[in-house]
């Protein structure tokens, strides 16, 4: 029996999450392979050129760092950036937390972190990794209008396409709103928020504030050009990992096929959400090149290696730094304590 405090609540709605996530990934596992000779899976993935596989990697590493590298600039706006290392230990153990866990711990957890190493407001932080997303979702529509200009697309891609860039215009339209008029509209819904209680409300109305502040500063072009050429590099890198492996499979796929394939995971994978992102990663890497004519065995045997390339380091990595027991770059005490702030229940 329930006793009825927040925490149980949470743990089922937890529970609950990680059922589905492991469903669908085991549905969608069954829907890559089926039909599939594995012994050719395996004879496809030894044919790959190690040369270029490890090019991969090396393009991996170098957009997480390109990732980390943007969001310190985020926080340390109007400063000197320093201690790059502990931003790149903060976002790599983020993405293995949302990469094993389907419930998006990552975020909160490296917010709480970078919030007690840097000695910043959480709200602040929190703030830029809102505007973080929402360069993403930005570039994102980019992504998605040279696919529709330059790219005969599937039908199911053409319309998924569209549906991102009208959410992408929608949120770029957003921006522009608040970051205009945004105290006009923090102070019409001050009066719905008297539902609240105060110390509720006023933590709603000084977190809109911080969000709001670091809107208007991420909307000056020239002060954040170094911002958007890294979001533009991000998403520039992650094709081009795509495309590294194409070569090394000996696929004469264009560079735009590698581009669709970043977008489709980008699309496909943020609502469904599986542990170790196994299963729905490979179903649509799959669908998108057995639609460009690729082999079923082959393209199954490129997602294989492109997951593994793409998660399996973020993984290790991330549980490295999480376990390294002392170290003054990485301050994995501090990381420990963050993680349980993020996972600890209401309740508990």
């Amino acid at each position: 029996m329930s006793d009825g405090r927040p925490g149980g609540l949470l743990n089922r709605q937890t529970a609950g999450r990680l059922l589905v996530g492991a469903t669908l990934g085991g549905v969608a596992l069954w829907l890559t392979f089926r039909r599939t000779d594995l012994r050719l899976v395996v004879t496809s993935v030894e044919r790959v050129h190690p040369l270029l596989v490890l090019s991969a990697l090396a393009l991996v590493a170098t957009t997480v760092t390109a990732v980390a590298r943007r969001w310190q600039l985020l926080v340390c706006r109007g400063e000197a950036p320093r201690r790059l290392p502990r931003f790149l230990a903060a976002v790599v153990t983020s993405q293995m937390l949302n990469v094993v866990l389907p419930i998006r711990l990552g975020e909160a957890a490296r917010a709480y972190w970078i919030s007690r190493t840097e000695h910043r407001p959480l709200g602040r932080i929190v703030a830029t990794i809102v505007v973080e997303r929402l360069a993403d979702v930005l570039m994102l529509g980019v992504s998605v209008s040279v696919l529709l200009v330059y790219v005969a697309l599937p039908s199911w891609a053409r319309h998924s396409g569209e549906v991102a860039l009208g959410a992408s215009l929608a949120a770029a339209a957003a921006a522009i709103v608040l970051g205009k008029w945004g105290a006009s509209v923090l102070r019409a819904l001050e009066w719905p928020l008297l539902i609240l209680p105060e110390r509720m409300r006023m933590v709603l109305i000084q977190q809109g504030r911080v969000a709001l502040a670091e809107l208007r500063a991420f909307g000056g072009w020239r002060s954040n050009l170094t911002v958007w050429a890294l979001s533009v590099l991000i998403v520039t890198l992650a094709a081009a990992t795509n495309y590294v492996l194409f070569l090394a499979f000996d696929l004469p796929l264009p560079p735009t096929t590698a581009l669709l394939v970043f977008v489709v995971l980008q699309i496909g994978g943020a609502p469904a959400s599986t542990p170790g992102n196994l299963g729905v990663f490979h179903y649509l890497t799959v669908l998108v090149l057995t639609a460009f004519g690729v082999d079923r065995t082959v393209a199954v045997a490129y997602a294989i290696v492109l997951h593994a390339v793409a998660v399996g380091p973020k993984i290790i990595a991330g549980a490295v730094m999480i376990g390294l027991a002392s170290t003054s770059v990485f301050e994995p005490a501090g990381w420990r304590q963050s993680v349980l702030q993020a996972t600890r229940s209401p309740g508990g």
